[in-house]
């Protein structure tokens, strides 16, 4: 028997054993859910003049940092595979994420500006996730679980910059950006199973701070007297909390 039929042999044997192992395990196995979830999102804005406007005012490398926190609704869905050996378990989760509302800030876009003859406004929105959230949980009763997280979502952003001068409205302008980020997130979560196949669980997850990068055509267009450019980053961290119910088949 040559090395490629033993190979392929070993791979066979270890899939129908693991399938029969996750099918006879108590509370392990394939299981589909959902979440609703509130996210505590802080955004941090730094911003530079990029253009010397008077040369008393605005001056060029001038500096601003602004803070905004702000609480939206999420949903989740997601499907996993988990399997038990004694009293712990071990699974991962795939999922499709939705956040609704965004994230807004106006601010005097040249810090100590006395005059604030301008403002801008940094706008995040963070359209949808895919998550992989591998997990490792220990059943304290046969009935509840207490678990730890940790993996990556790929996210999809669109971020917003406005330049506003309130005496010309004629030269105000937007500008705006669509990316994907990766972010990774940790958590922690207590899940409650009411029968062999329905669960209910309650979650925590910290996505680590993420740096979008603001559109850069506006502030190289804007480089006129009274109408100084701004060149912006944004750093952005969610507290996740979310409460779901799953199916194990």
């Amino acid at each position: 028997m040559n090395a490629n039929k033993i190979l392929s042999t070993a791979l066979l044997s270890a899939v129908v054993a693991a399938s029969s192992l996750a099918g006879t395990c108590s509370n392990s196995g394939f299981y589909v859910g959902v979440d609703a979830a509130v996210n505590f999102t802080s955004m941090k804005v730094e911003s530079t003049t990029t253009y010397e406007a008077d040369g008393e005012h605005h001056k060029a490398g001038q500096s601003c940092t602004v803070k905004k926190e702000k609480v939206q609704p999420a949903a989740k869905i997601y499907i996993g595979v988990d399997k038990r050996i004694n009293d712990v378990k071990i699974g991962v989760d795939f999922g499709f994420g939705m956040d609704f509302g965004k994230v807004k800030r106006t601010y005097d876009g040249w810090g100590k500006d006395d005059t604030k003859d301008g403002r801008d406004e940094v706008q995040i929105k963070q359209n949808w996730n895919i998550s992989l959230m591998p997990k490792i949980s220990y059943s304290v009763l046969p009935e509840l679980e207490l678990g730890v997280t940790a993996g990556a979502k790929l996210a999809h952003f669109k971020t917003t910059y406005v330049d506003v001068v309130p005496t010309d409205a004629e030269q105000d302008g937007a500008d705006s950006k669509k990316c994907c980020r990766i972010i990774p997130v940790v958590g922690c979560y207590v899940l409650y199973n009411f029968t062999s196949n329905w669960f209910a669980k309650l979650g925590y997850e910290f996505e680590i701070r993420t740096k979008l990068k603001m559109p850069t055509s506006l502030a190289e267009k804007n480089e006129d007297p009274g109408f100084a450019g701004n060149t912006s980053a944004v750093k952005r961290h969610t507290h996740v909390v979310k409460i779901g119910a799953g199916y194990r088949f």
